[in-house]
């Protein structure tokens, strides 16, 4: 592949273009260890870079096997901030849907009440439920 010039007629690193889309689409980006193409260092120094050129505070971080960037400032304008609310929107419509998954299970033949699993239930390790209302543990 060939050398990416910018406006400013200095190289780019490609890892730059793919940082500067994330940061200004959502306002921070991150990749794990695996998918770096390039070295950690490397990938913070470009997200800095980034960064100046939009004239843009951001901080990075390292968490156990991931590199982030985030803009401090995000959002900072209304084309930002209608992209923050949908991605907020998005996230709480999710945790909604994943509230309304019940799967039903057969009536508990100890104390018939009728049985849903739902997120927070007891499940053993060799896959049978725990009854919340008399204990009994179903398979």
């Amino acid at each position: 592949m060939g050398t990416i010039i910018g406006l400013d007629g200095k190289a780019v690193h490609p890892v730059a273009i793919v940082i500067r889309e994330a940061l200004l689409t959502e306002g921070s980006v991150s990749q794990s260890f695996d998918e770096l193409t390039v070295s950690i260092l490397e990938w913070r120094r470009a997200a800095r870079e980034v960064a100046r050129a939009l004239r843009r505070p951001i901080k990075t971080t390292v968490k156990k096997n991931t590199i982030e960037a985030v803009l401090l400032d995000w959002p900072c304008n209304e084309h930002e901030l209608r992209i923050h609310e949908r991605i907020a929107r998005e996230a709480i419509d999710a945790i909604a849907l994943a509230d309304e998954m019940v799967a039903v299970v057969p009536q508990c033949p100890a104390c018939g009440c009728e049985r849903a699993w739902r997120p927070g239930d007891r499940i053993e390790r060799s896959g049978s439920v725990t009854c919340p209302n008399c204990g009994l543990v179903e398979l």
